[in-house]
């Protein structure tokens, strides 16, 4: 029983699932839809497993391409201890749902990972899910294995990224800065002294960073995400509303420009204690330069200066990943250039939680097993 601290105040969009008795006395369930919720944000800051994926803000972005937010919270005297956030759509009449990075889990006597879990699997229900891909925070590896127990598959949905590469930023600039490789700190120097110079995003200028993304992913034989422009305008304004949060959720643009023409383009997100990478784009005209790497380099000087722990940057192979975190130098790893790329700054090849799905209705889960068993052998 928990009963030390006062009860929770929960504000007034927010009303208890009642659906629900998976925690012990003293813990509530709560249920919120709400486009802006400041509460479960400062929540989510407030612990290291929270991610921008689980924010409203993020909820308010992905509005724009039809997805539904639901928020799930438990609350243990006057705190909330665990909730995560469904994204939901209906495709085809089905419904589907998508957790990422989530449940967040503060674990209570009576109330951890395996309580979490049953209380994902009964919200899915709840909403009528068809399947729900869940991923946890990046350090929450112990959902993995409650997660598997409990009847979540393999996931073959979607593609989900399940390694990145992440600079510690919460050290000195001349500790970072050593960990480059010595030929990017020398590719910087240079680009810097040919008058390369990086600038933030003088007005909306998202059209423009959306131009130099589609450029990138002509290149790569991909397609642009976000897919318009507006989308990425979206981000920026969600992430930089004023609040109690404001100090720690934000997001920029940073532009490369030389000789009068901007070349390279990044937008990073900040959330919390980490900086993360989120898209890149750039003209393929280096002019014999590195716009890119000088991006990068003032991006990690600016998150060390604004006290963040963490550059991340938003994911590489997770093969290439196992190789690297094995002790492997990169030189004897086959690897995109792109993810090549990422190694250059000093950062550790991080894996993270793979995401996995819960189908609640057993014929449709014997199906999806079915389905799916090819794969697995």
């Amino acid at each position: 029983m928990i009963d030390s601290d006062p009860a929770f105040v929960a504000p007034k969009h927010w009303r208890q699932f009642s659906d629900c008795a998976v925690g012990p006395e003293g813990t509530s369930v709560w249920l919120s839809e709400a486009d802006d919720d400041p509460v479960w944000d400062a929540f989510l800051l407030g612990t290291p497993l929270g991610q921008f994926q689980q924010s409203s803000a993020w909820a308010r972005v992905k509005r724009r391409e039809g997805w539904r937010a639901t928020r799930f919270m438990v609350t243990a005297g006057e705190r909330i201890v665990t909730g995560f956030q469904i994204l939901w759509k209906t495709r085809f009449g089905l419904r589907f749902g998508y957790v990422s990075k989530g449940p967040v889990v503060m674990a209570v006597p009576g109330f951890g990972p395996i309580e979490a879990v049953s209380l994902l699997q009964r919200t899915a229900r709840h909403l009528g899910l068809l399947a729900l891909l869940a991923q946890p925070p990046d350090f929450a590896q112990d959902l993995e294995m409650p997660m598997a127990a409990a009847g979540f598959l393999e996931n073959r949905l979607q593609e989900v990224i399940s390694a990145t590469v992440l600079v510690k930023t919460n050290r000195s600039w001349q500790e970072i800065e050593a960990g480059f490789m010595r030929s990017t700190g020398a590719e910087i120097r240079k680009t810097r002294a040919a008058g390369v110079k990086v600038r933030t995003e003088k007005a909306d200028e998202s059209s423009l960073f959306f131009d130099l993304m589609q450029q990138s992913c002509r290149r790569q034989k991909t397609k642009p995400n976000p897919s318009n422009a507006t989308s990425v305008q979206a981000i920026i304004r969600e992430f930089t509303r004023s609040g109690v949060q404001s100090n720690k959720m934000s997001a920029l643009l940073l532009f490369a420009e030389f000789d009068g023409q901007i070349v390279a383009g990044e937008l990073l997100i900040r959330f919390g204690n980490r900086l993360t990478a989120w898209k890149k784009g750039w003209t393929g005209n280096g002019v014999g330069l590195h716009p890119s790497k000088l991006i990068d380099d003032e991006a990690i000087k600016w998150g060390n200066s604004i006290d963040c722990t963490k550059f991340d940057f938003a994911g590489i192979d997770r093969s290439t990943a196992i190789q690297l975190a094995n002790g492997l130098h990169r030189s004897g790893v086959k690897m995109r250039s792109s993810d090549f790329y990422k190694t250059l700054f000093g950062g550790e090849a991080t894996l993270l939680p793979e995401a996995r799905v819960w189908v609640p209705n057993r014929l449709f889960r014997i199906a999806y097993y079915r389905l799916l068993g090819p794969f697995l052998h």
